[in-house]
């Protein structure tokens, strides 16, 4: 039962991933429409794991080169 209260404790809904990512509502929707982010559809309503979150975030990054 314990996993289970924490993986639900993990997920957050569309308005605190915005604030989390700073990202409008309507880009959100979008990503969450062409699959680019990965979430959840519980009757409807979006909700987002804050861990797979994260690994998204994690595989987001840029990496940048020397100058010279």
């Amino acid at each position: 039962m314990k996993e289970i209260d924490r993986n639900i404790e993990d997920l957050i809904d569309l308005e605190q991933l915005c604030a989390i990512l700073k990202f409008k509502k309507s880009y959100v929707y979008l990503m969450t429409h062409e699959k680019r982010i990965p979430h959840y559809k519980v009757q409807g309503h979006l909700r987002f794991r804050l861990s797979e979150i994260e690994d998204w975030l994690k595989k987001q990054s840029v990496e940048t080169r020397g100058v010279g």
